[in-house]
């Protein structure tokens, strides 16, 4: 996975460190590709995937975009990091991540994502 990372230019640093934090929500779990993603397993609350040519990553998540903007609001996220939140399957969000300074939303959102994974069981 983290070679893959490579593709992702500058964000690799952010992407590691990223996928990294996930593993220790979760530990017993893995990254397994599908496709162009990288889905952390068994879990399911976050995947990966690299985005060259924007330089970056995009993250799937477990949770609704609306979820995620309640949640942000609470805990004082500036509306500029939650506005690029987009709907993606019916229990999911999308967040691109382009630069180092979303690293503290995507961690929260990844963390949030742990949460609604857990707590949906």
């Amino acid at each position: 996975m983290y070679e893959d990372f490579e593709r992702a230019g500058t964000m690799i640093s952010i992407a590691i460190a990223l996928s990294r934090f996930a593993e220790s929500l979760a530990p017993g779990g893995q990254f397994v590709k599908e496709g162009r993603k990288w889905i952390y397993r068994p879990n399911n609350f976050v995947t990966f995937e690299v985005q060259p040519r924007k330089i970056g990553i995009l993250l799937t998540l477990r949770g609704t975009p609306a979820h995620f903007r309640e949640r942000a609001e609470l805990f004082g996220l500036k509306d500029e990091y939650v506005k690029n939140l987009e709907k993606d399957r019916s229990a999911y969000s999308r967040y691109p991540v382009r630069n180092p300074g979303q690293l503290l939303a995507a961690t929260q959102f990844v963390k949030w994502a742990f949460d609604n994974a857990k707590n949906s069981k």
